[in-house]
């Protein structure tokens, strides 16, 4: 699979400003991921790094796969969106746990029912698919 890195830009900036309230927030484009610059940054934690990466790898993924369904998906149906973007936290937080990660089910469900794109999901239901990820793979 190719894809390319770029740090955040003119483009991750504007989506970032405007439709986006988290500062861990990265970009997929097709296949350019944007990511933010402590991403780049030898501090900090590589897992934690990676596993963004992975979740924007998915996305590169589903792009590849679907082509123009994923774009009209992503930007027309709530819940094509979903299901994009929760195969995107699925594999984020397995790469975690199989990196020996301990993860708090309630800080994720909180995380995922507060990302913008995501407005539709509630915290129980994030809770409870978080759960069933982590007893079918973790």
């Amino acid at each position: 699979m190719h894809y390319r890195l770029h740090r955040e830009g003119i483009i991750w900036w504007f989506i970032h400003r405007f439709f986006m309230k988290s500062p861990v927030f990265a970009l997929t484009l097709f296949s350019h991921i944007f990511l933010p610059s402590w991403f780049f940054e030898e501090e900090g934690d590589e897992i934690e790094k990676q596993a963004l990466l992975r979740h924007e790898i998915e996305h590169v993924r589903q792009w590849q796969r679907d082509r123009l369904s994923f774009i009209v998906g992503y930007l027309f149906s709530a819940e094509k969106r979903r299901i994009y973007e929760l195969e995107g936290f699925r594999v984020q937080i397995l790469f975690l746990l199989t990196n020996g990660r301990k993860i708090s089910v309630d800080e994720w469900a909180y995380s995922i029912s507060d990302y913008s794109i995501l407005s539709f999901i509630s915290v129980d239901e994030a809770r409870s698919i978080i759960s069933q990820w982590i007893e079918a793979d973790g």
